[in-house]
């Protein structure tokens, strides 16, 4: 979520977001995502809303909840709210399997408090 704010407030059309994700992910030579599997998981680490909104004088189709920071500032930390998630506060809950990788490990809740996710997948480096 480098390249992100997530907010309640903040919105970005769906394929301005898909299209920011492979320009990141092609920068730091990670791994990418079919925009399929890259909107299915979305929910794990941020609260979207999916809505039709006037963007470019046209009805666009668009995320509510979730924007794109300016590309200079992708990379950059924001100081984040006292109660808000934090990338040091996974937490080990149990074994099983990771639902977004898929490997076997040790797993805690994602940001949002409904998916068991690995530490790697979590953002938080060992």
């Amino acid at each position: 979520m480098d390249c992100c704010v997530i907010e309640s407030a903040a919105n970005v059309i769906k394929q301005e977001l898909y299209t920011g994700f492979l320009e990141y992910v092609r920068q730091h030579k990670l791994p990418t995502l079919t925009s399929q599997t890259f909107f299915r998981n979305l929910p794990m680490y941020a609260r979207v809303e999916a809505a039709q909104l006037e963007k470019e004088g046209k009805r666009k189709h668009c995320f509510i909840g979730i924007g794109l920071k300016a590309r200079k500032d992708w990379g950059r930390k924001e100081a984040e709210d006292e109660d808000g998630p934090s990338a040091n506060n996974w937490t080990p809950q149990e074994s099983g399997v990771c639902n977004v990788c898929g490997r076997e490990a040790t797993l805690g809740l994602d940001r949002t408090g409904k998916f068991l996710i690995c530490e790697k997948c979590y953002g938080v480096d060992p």
